[in-house]
């Protein structure tokens, strides 16, 4: 029986090189042959995966100038994209001001700033989304309990205690504390550069799902739009 992993590697190259990002990463977790394959060509595939995955971003797909392309740097075109995209989305979040150019396109060198700042917001918000990944993925047993004062608190005003030591109720607040102390150890031990761009960042997600229409604002039946957007750039 004949396998992928069995064809020619010349063939194999040919195939991964119509593949996309997430389509590679798929084939690679499959088979630890077919994983090895992958890294040992990545010069070879890495920047064909990339033009298929994003087709018309022919600034972000430019190669690297540290060296040939790999799957660090295929992997890092995911959040630079994004970033990309929240940049020149940010057009439609302020439609009536007197400027005909007023946005950064996303194909355009002069976002590059900008883009690299988001990319770091996206690269603190992907670390804090670890964190609570992290935590729940370990067992009951290893979370930690709740503090001592709090428990006997509870116990002396109640009489009892509602949430039961080992309850999902339990376990779910004390995971969601772990996280939150994980998280602002995290957060305490960045730079201030790095938590202005992931504010940069919450202040961009923000306005992309705003409306420009304050549904609290009477105004008779009238549709009258309502700036509301940020003056970020």
């Amino acid at each position: 029986m004949h396998t992928l992993s069995s064809l020619p590697e010349d063939i194999l190259i040919i195939i991964c090189r119509e593949l996309l990002i997430q389509d590679i990463f798929h084939l690679g977790s499959t088979n630890h042959i077919l994983a090895k394959f992958v890294l040992n060509n990545s010069t070879y595939i890495c920047h064909s995966i990339a033009r298929n995955t994003f087709p018309n971003a022919t600034l972000l797909v430019r190669l690297p100038a540290s060296g040939p392309p790999d799957f660090t740097w295929l992997k890092s075109l995911v959040p630079k994209y994004l970033a990309g995209v929240l940049v020149d989305r940010y057009r439609l979040a302020s439609p009536y001001v007197c400027f005909d150019i007023y946005y950064i396109p996303i194909q355009s060198p002069i976002g590059d700033l900008p883009r690299a700042r988001i990319e770091n917001g996206l690269c603190v918000s992907k670390r804090l989304s670890d964190i609570c990944l992290e935590v729940y993925r370990q067992p009951h047993s290893h979370v930690p309990k709740r503090p001592l004062k709090v428990r006997l608190k509870r116990a002396l005003l109640l009489g009892f205690q509602k949430h039961p030591h080992g309850s999902t109720v339990d376990i779910t607040k004390r995971r969601e504390r772990e996280t939150l102390r994980l998280r602002m150890t995290y957060l305490y031990s960045l730079e201030r550069r790095d938590i202005e761009d992931y504010e940069l960042l919450l202040s961009l997600l923000y306005s992309a799902f705003r409306t420009n229409q304050n549904p609290k604002n009477d105004y008779c039946g009238a549709t009258r739009p309502r700036y509301v957007g940020l003056d970020i750039f």
